[in-house]
């Protein structure tokens, strides 16, 4: 009977030590500065491997440019990753996109509300 329980309790040891092939590193594949558009706005994202991120909008510009501008809509949240689609949610404002393979580009729809009027739009970004 001993040696039943000591096969039974190796077996679960081993099973629950073994390596899982799940890609674990995805979500740290997207940190970094993101940057792009919309249709009439320069757009970004810094993604941190702490599940925040900061959102950027330059609404003078269909450019990012310097993100430490005073013009740029700068907004804290945060992002979840699920497969190839990523969610990036602030106080007023999203981006909800797919990733290319390679973590290097992201295109989706974004949302920005503020003084009761809401604009959606597609956006693309990359590093």
């Amino acid at each position: 009977m001993k040696s039943i329980s000591f096969l039974l309790l190796l077996c679960l040891f081993s099973i629950s030590c073994s390596k899982n092939d799940s890609k674990t590193d995805l979500p740290a594949s997207a940190n970094g500065l993101w940057a792009g558009s919309t249709n009439t706005y320069g757009v970004g994202a810094l993604i941190r491997s702490n599940g925040t991120a900061r959102q950027y909008w330059n609404t003078s510009s269909l450019t990012l440019g310097d993100t430490s501008s005073g013009s740029l809509i700068k907004s804290e949240g945060t992002y979840t990753i699920t497969g190839d689609s990523i969610f990036i949610i602030g106080p007023s404002s999203s981006f909800k996109g797919k990733m290319n393979a390679a973590f290097s580009s992201v295109q989706g729809s974004s949302s920005i509300s503020g003084g009761g009027l809401t604009i959606k739009q597609t956006f693309t970004m990359s590093k």
